[in-house]
């Protein structure tokens, strides 16, 4: 398990902005609104929200819906800002926290999401249904539970990425689609997440709107700090 959740936070890493990852993005700054359903059983949640992104180094989630919620990401830590409430949980974490954000963002970087670089090696590629499918073995120390990472593309775009086990059986899907072009550039304004890992298979679909690009963030935004009357929780993790 431990495998599986290393190489989860390796893909979403790849799917940050690009100047998150140290490569140089197309844009300087973003701001777009979200939504994000997951289903898991009989039980359905949904998120509603707007990302703000600067290169420089702002990363923030303004959840608007089902409760209003920051989420903040600095450079050794993650907060958790409920205004209603002035309570915040700040998280410490010594590496670059932005790396492991949970949600799939925009930029992808390079149909090989940098792959070769971190160990794995490319063992098959194949055409199927006009996809080139590429087949990633990964390192050593995760084919205890890893068999594979399963790149495909279609029209020169990253279209799915499949993590499979040793028993060959799907673990986690992300699958790309409703691509828009910014630059040259071409962004994914939805991404379905397939997670096989649980006693319950789940099911998130997220979708982006009205993405505008090199555009100034609100002073509220940039210049972000919590409130003299917030209690602010220190928290591990």
């Amino acid at each position: 398990m431990k495998s599986i959740i290393c190489i989860t936070i390796v893909l979403v890493s790849c799917l940050l902005p690009a100047n998150c990852l140290g490569t140089s993005a197309n844009f300087s700054s973003l701001i777009t609104g979200y939504t994000k359903v997951t289903t898991k059983g009989s039980k359905t949640d949904t998120i509603k929200g707007t990302i703000y992104y600067q290169s420089l180094g702002t990363l923030i989630f303004v959840i608007h819906s089902p409760v209003t919620q920051w989420i903040v990401y600095q450079d050794k830590a993650i907060i958790y800002y409920y205004p209603n409430e002035k309570i915040a949980y700040r998280f410490k974490r010594a590496a670059n926290v932005q790396s492991s954000s949970p949600q799939a963002f925009l930029g992808l970087a390079g149909d090989d999401l940098g792959l070769p670089g971190l160990g794995y090696t490319l063992r098959k590629k194949e055409i199927a249904d006009k996809n080139l499918r590429l087949y990633w073995q990964p390192p050593k120390t995760m084919r205890d539970a890893v068999k594979e990472v399963i790149l495909t593309l279609n029209d020169d775009h990253l279209s799915a990425i499949e993590i499979v086990d040793v028993n060959s059986k799907s673990l986690l899907t992300y699958q790309f689609s409703k691509y828009m072009t910014f630059k040259t550039k071409a962004f994914p304004m939805e991404i379905v997440t397939i997670k096989n890992t649980g006693t319950v298979p789940s099911r998130e679909i997220l979708t982006y709107q009205t993405p505008q690009f090199d555009v100034p963030l609100p002073a509220s935004i940039t210049g972000f700090h919590l409130p003299a009357d917030v209690t602010v929780q220190e928290c591990s993790g």
